[in-house]
């Protein structure tokens, strides 16, 4: 692997589209690499997404369809009460988590609940696809309107515009063949240049990259350090061992031995609260409203990876609110609409 500080941009003026669809949270990068341009200042991360109450460049990996297989809100739009509400009114299901079925085999655990499954007659190919076309969708918005002349720099450029995935350390040549032909459902590339302009990277080496781009490690790295990185995150955990073989002209690494991948992350951390709240719910006396149930966890879940999750230490316990700001009906807890934790 070689990195190159403050690169200049020195072949054909292109537009690049960075992707990362994680368990469950996904997010693009893109930019206009123009010759003789400071790469730096190319790239921008999108960060204007429907349903967001502010800006931000995450957005959830989810999508709600309705009963004929349509999609219905994506993303950030899938948290809103009112399309939560529709949901459960109309029917809808919901496809997240579905990064853990294109797993290879290898890497999957038989202890998961009520992740794997996809909506009713709906594909893996038709969520990714579907997905896809929606990161794309708003990414063209996005580069459009930030940009200047992004329209007509779009226009010019789009018929050989690169695309660069990223994916677990543990994906092969399986999942990038499927990568490569949902990227094609889904109008980013066509059959003829896929090979060439979709291009994948394992999220250790991303990983390395944003370390360096965004921190002074450089200037601590020496040739014949020895160095691990891990990518804790939603679904797999990634480890690498890397040693630095050179620093001048360019920096440069190679693995000292076969990357590590295990599923494991985050998810696994919420899909054990909800299950504990769900029992609680059962448990209690008068409450038998399985719709007040999915409301509540949802907002109980929603509230524990925002906060409680985020700020766990071993020492400190978490209060969930579960309420979501509704009237609690219900007198199984001393706190109104909260669960101790």
């Amino acid at each position: 692997m070689e990195y190159i500080s403050g690169l200049i941009w020195k072949e054909e003026t292109k537009v690049v589209i960075g992707i990362d669809i994680g368990t469950t949270q996904s997010a693009v990068s893109c930019g206009l690499l123009e010759h003789g341009m400071d790469v730096k200042k190319a790239l921008h991360s999108v960060s204007e997404w429907p349903g967001q109450a502010t800006k931000g460049s995450k957005i959830p990996t989810a999508i709600y369809y309705d009963s004929s297989s349509k999609p219905m809100a994506f993303g950030a739009e899938t948290t809103l009460y009112e399309n939560e509400d529709r949901a459960l009114d109309e029917k809808w299901e919901l496809a997240k988590e579905f990064k853990l079925i294109l797993h290879p085999d290898e890497l999957k655990v038989g202890s998961i609940s009520n992740i794997n499954g996809l909506p009713y007659g709906v594909s893996l190919e038709q969520v990714y696809t579907d997905f896809l076309k929606y990161l794309f969708k708003h990414t063209e918005k996005f580069f459009k309107d930030r940009i200047i002349q992004g329209t007509l720099l779009w226009s010019r450029y789009r018929s050989n515009m690169e695309f660069i995935i990223a994916h677990p350390n543990a994906w092969g040549s399986r999942e990038q063949a499927f990568l490569r032909k949902v990227a094609t459902q889904a109008g980013l590339v066509n059959s003829n240049n896929a090979s060439k302009n979709v291009r994948f990277v394992t999220e250790a080496e991303a990983s390395v990259h944003y370390c360096l781009y965004y921190s002074n490690l450089l200037n601590h790295l020496k040739i014949g350090t020895n160095f691990a990185v891990c990518d804790a995150g939603g679904s797999t955990v990634d480890t690498t061992l890397y040693s630095v073989t050179a620093t001048s002209p360019m920096f440069k690494v190679e693995e000292k031995r076969a990357p590590g991948c295990v599923q494991a992350g985050a998810i696994f951390v919420d899909q054990a609260v909800r299950d504990h709240m769900e029992a609680t719910f059962r448990r209690a006396e008068g409450f038998n409203k399985e719709k007040d149930m999915h409301m509540y966890c949802n907002n109980g879940v929603r509230d524990f990876e925002a906060h409680v999750k985020r700020l766990f230490r071993n020492d400190v316990d978490g209060n969930i609110n579960f309420s979501g700001g509704s009237p609690w009906p219900y007198d199984f807890t001393k706190s109104v609409g909260e669960v101790f934790l």
